[in-house]
């Protein structure tokens, strides 16, 4: 595939085939009587392109709700979204690194396969593409995650890329994670290092990144990502997107491989979601992937759950009543989340909101745009300041031994023990019992749980920030003090700077972080929006009220990365050696089991030139070039596909 340099010309329409005689009809009925009389004689007033014949849309930078309307309309089609989106990865890739694998040639041919059958005429994203994290599976492509596994083909693909095309996405390629899709920074030793587009020296988060990165630089319009401890919010703070931790049950996932593929409530989970430039879209692939808004089931692959079904999405959750309270009158009936968040982004609507900072030290003009954000949607002039939701402490601990927990277990018997890395190896020596993770268990049960049911009794939502600081610098792993802090905010190992995020992934409450303001050089800052178990309804319409409010310009993306001015220092390890000896000097290992101790003889004898330099690809696969990144050596075998 050749490389091209020139942006996509703008789509130029007839304003008549964009906005049909229903869409104008609606919007004639919600003027009252007077408006009606002024938009008579000033009619430009509300129909500003009433007298235009044709506009001109730049589709990179569009919407998704937008480009499927087009799709739908047929004033566009599936072969020229490909078309833009290589485009755009042709001009942007190659400085940000987030799309490494792509598949042009297999995606175009199976959306001409599908067109010619109509396959995509009666399914609701009519042949959109999409992006899914790199940490999945899809069917016929060798397996990823960060590294590739011996060369293993996936056999199907994961539930949540299986449910996006049956409802007619166009899988479009992989986005860059790190190994094991593992940790807040997106690097590995396969592809370069995936930089943020608004400061290409700065990290993207992770392990989500590329996925944020690539809806950022408007390579794609929907993107797939997970989160166990803010793998998909931190990212989407970091780069200005829309991202959304939903509450369990609410979307598919593959089952568990422990348990005996049952899922245990009170435990820490791992949760697909979607990702969009604005919480319209989110929704939108939120509509795709969950149950609907007034549903007490549960998606495939969380049986186990069914017992306490009713304290997750039932009587507990779906309970937004609109108006909300301070409000009268009867309540909206809304069936669809797209819906849903079009009603909130309509005018201001407020609830009972709090602010916390979670317990961490979170930088104070961070904290100032997270409170002056909060302010919009809350009903009190000034939001209430909660120190301690629920218990903090014991919710950490729940989810550093819960963690630890899944990573020895998951690595226990692996024949890829000799490729952790130290963050991760560290991780793992703090499941030392099993006694330790049934306490944990307990705790989250009788003691977390409980008392989020009591904050949420009288609060809507919580505001917090996503992430203590601002992005840190792409060349370490992670950071181990405050960027410009001097040393007076220091962190203990890799995990604690996502204090924010994982405190909160152990309660089952849903959240959403979308950008709130920006800071040094124009980086975005994101803010989350937290509701209670199973309420993902109020999460989603009070975010589409807060993002009209703001009318911040993330949600077009960023035409070409750009380098910041403000000096930047490194704050953190850049080898792994280093990454060793901070954790072995901050937290002194517990006495781990016998394999974990194997792992951190072999770091410290000799640590593997694999993981010295987050930045440097030393790996023996053969690296495709930028352009043609992702070749046949990568790219699915499509007449496996049914």
């Amino acid at each position: 595939m050749g490389e091209n340099n020139e942006a996509t010309p703008p789509l130029v329409v007839n304003l008549e085939d964009v906005v049909d005689k229903g869409m104008r009809r609606a919007l004639d009925d919600s003027l009252t009587t007077r408006k009606r009389r002024r938009k008579e004689k000033h009619a430009s007033v509300y129909f500003p392109l009433a007298e235009t014949k044709e506009i001109e849309i730049d589709l990179a930078a569009a919407p998704a709700r937008h480009v499927l309307h087009l799709l739908k309309r047929d004033i566009i089609n599936g072969e020229k979204l490909v078309t833009i989106c290589r485009a755009r990865r042709d001009i942007v890739d190659a400085e940000i690194h987030a799309v490494p694998i792509f598949w042009y040639e297999e995606c175009l041919a199976n959306i001409l396969e599908n067109s010619q059958k109509k396959e995509h005429i009666s399914q609701y994203l009519h042949g959109l593409p999409i992006l899914i994290k790199g940490s999945m599976q899809f069917q016929g492509a060798p397996i990823f995650d960060g590294f590739y596994k011996n060369g293993k083909i996936a056999q199907k693909s994961s539930a949540i890329v299986q449910q996006m095309q049956l409802l007619g996405a166009s899988i479009l390629g992989m986005t860059n994670v790190p190994e094991f899709a593992t940790g807040g920074h997106t690097f590995n030793n396969v592809y370069p290092t995936t930089v943020n587009p608004y400061d290409i020296r700065r990290t993207v988060g992770g392990s989500s990144g590329g996925a944020a990165a690539a809806l950022a630089s408007r390579q794609c319009w929907l993107a797939l990502g997970s989160d166990l401890g803010g793998s998909l919010r931190v990212p989407a703070a970091f780069c200005g997107i829309v991202g959304m931790r939903p509450s369990p049950g609410r979307i598919c996932r593959d089952p568990p491989l422990s348990n005996g593929g049952k899922t245990k409530r009170f435990d820490l989970h791992s949760i697909d979601g979607p990702m969009a430039r604005s919480v319209l879209d989110l929704a939108l692939a939120f509509d795709c992937l969950s149950q609907p808004i007034l549903s007490d089931g549960l998606a495939p692959g969380w049986e186990g759950l069914d017992e306490d079904n009713a304290q997750i999405i039932g009587p507990q959750g779906h309970t937004l009543q609109l108006p909300l309270p301070g409000k009268t009158g009867p309540p909206c009936p809304l069936y669809t989340w797209a819906s849903l968040a079009w009603s909130g982004s309509q005018k201001r609507q407020a609830c009972r909101v709090a602010v916390s900072a979670l317990g961490s030290s979170v930088r104070s003009d961070i904290m100032e745009l997270i409170t002056d954000a909060a302010r919009l949607i809350s009903l009190e002039d000034s939001p209430q300041f909660v120190s301690e939701p629920w218990p903090l402490a014991i919710a950490e601990s729940c989810f550093n031994t819960l963690r630890a927990n899944s990573f020895a277990q998951k690595y226990k018997h692996s024949d890829l023990l000799n490729e952790l890395k130290p963050e991760i190896v560290w991780n793992a020596t703090k499941a030392t019992q099993g006694i330790d993770v049934q306490k944990a268990w307990h705790n989250n049960k009788h003691i977390i749980a409980p008392a989020v049911y009591e904050f949420f009794l009288t609060t809507d939502i919580l505001a917090t920030p996503c992430t203590i600081d601002l992005p840190f610098h792409k060349d370490i792993r992670y950071p181990t003090e405050a960027i410009y802090g001097n040393g007076t905010t220091v962190y203990e190992d890799y995990m604690q700077w996502l204090k924010p995020c994982y405190i909160v992934s152990v309660t089952e409450c849903p959240a959403i972080v979308l950008p709130c303001g920006t800071l040094d050089d124009g980086l975005p800052v994101g803010i989350q929006l937290i509701a209670k178990p199973g309420d993902d309804a109020i999460l989603i319409y009070m975010a589409a009220s807060l993002e009209t409010q703001l009318d911040l310009d993330f949600r077009l993306g960023i035409e070409k990365p750009r380098t910041g001015s403000r000096p930047l220092p490194r704050v953190g390890p850049t080898s792994a050696q280093e990454a060793l000896e901070h954790h072995a000097k901050r937290k002194p290992y517990e006495t781990p089991p016998p394999y974990i101790q194997r792992q951190l003889q072999h770091h410290t004898s000799a640590v593997s030139t694999r993981n010295s330099d987050p930045g440097k690809i030393n790996h023996p696969l053969p690296i495709a070039q930028p352009e043609a990144r992702g070749g046949s050596h990568l790219r699915p075998k499509f007449d496996q596909q049914s």
